[in-house]
């Protein structure tokens, strides 16, 4: 038994961090998805921002930019406006695209 398990433990430490890596099209269904729930059920948008905050090593920027937009919203949401500002201050001067800055600015407003 020892031995089976052994070989089991062996075989998944083989396995690369890639093997479980998202497509870039997955995850942006999840960001789609986090969305629908942030207007209709709070706690799965929680349970998916949590998820989602575990994966943003595989992000692309555009998609940490919308995570991290959506994440404030999130914050706004819940009440935890201090945590949002913060959010938004740490990354506004990173922001180059004037659209996406005024989305991040319109969190600091709302």
């Amino acid at each position: 038994m020892r031995q089976i398990v052994s070989i089991w433990f062996l075989i998944l430490l083989s396995f690369t961090p890639s093997a479980f890596a998202h497509s870039y099209a997955e995850i942006d269904e999840e960001l789609k998805q986090f969305v629908q729930y942030l207007d209709r059920d709070i706690e799965k948008a929680s349970l998916l921002l949590e998820h989602l905050a575990a994966e943003k090593k595989q992000f692309n920027t555009e998609q940490i930019n919308q995570f991290t937009l959506y994440k404030a919203s999130y914050l706004g949401f819940v009440g935890r406006n201090r945590e949002r500002i913060d959010l938004v201050k740490s990354v506004i001067d990173q922001v180059s695209d004037k659209n996406l800055k005024a989305k991040f600015l319109y969190q600091l407003s709302d």
